[in-house]
């Protein structure tokens, strides 16, 4: 009986811009976003075969993540989560996907404001 055995891999300290928000300001100016992602997948094959065809390729990742950050005009930071999750599940290797997004400067007195959310198949 064998075991899959799963690697975690970490994107952190992206920052993208996007219009995210209720207030009016929040509407019509982008803000920076702090998102960090931490996945995991079988990495048996690519870690013997140092083949990236084999591996998650983390810059297509990233990509797909910064696309869809930009072009959203989400309300809620919990809808923009979901929505990642979405995207990075997209990619059959990875089984488990948590992200985490700071708004920051969205509250006075705080550094951010942030959401973790996780998913997987």
């Amino acid at each position: 009986m064998s075991s899959k055995s799963l690697t975690t891999v970490y994107l952190k300290d992206l920052a993208v811009k996007a219009i995210l928000g209720t207030k009016p300001h929040e509407r019509k100016t982008p803000q920076t976003l702090q998102i960090n992602l931490k996945f995991q997948y079988d990495a048996a094959a690519c870690s013997k075969s140092d083949d990236l065809h084999e591996a998650v390729d983390y810059e297509a990742l990233r990509d797909r993540v910064v696309k869809l950050v930009k072009a959203s005009r989400f309300l809620l930071i919990e809808k923009l989560a979901a929505e990642i999750i979405k995207v990075v599940l997209l990619d059959k290797k990875i089984v488990s996907t948590q992200v985490t997004i700071d708004k920051l400067s969205a509250l006075k007195g705080a550094r951010s404001v942030a959401v973790r959310m996780s998913g997987g198949k």
